[in-house]
């Protein structure tokens, strides 16, 4: 999905934000592609 979960944080915490508006972004690692929110619904269906 273009994310992955800090060395030192837990991967609760992580989930937790990544589906968040305010907190999806520091998770990027795309570098060549243009951050976009990824909602709830887009992670569902991509599991």
């Amino acid at each position: 999905m273009g994310f992955k979960c800090h060395e030192r944080k837990d991967v609760t915490d992580f989930l937790q934000e990544v589906t968040s508006k305010k907190d999806q972004m520091q998770y990027w690692t795309h570098r060549n592609k243009r951050y976009r929110f990824i909602t709830v619904k887009e992670f569902t269906e991509a599991f």
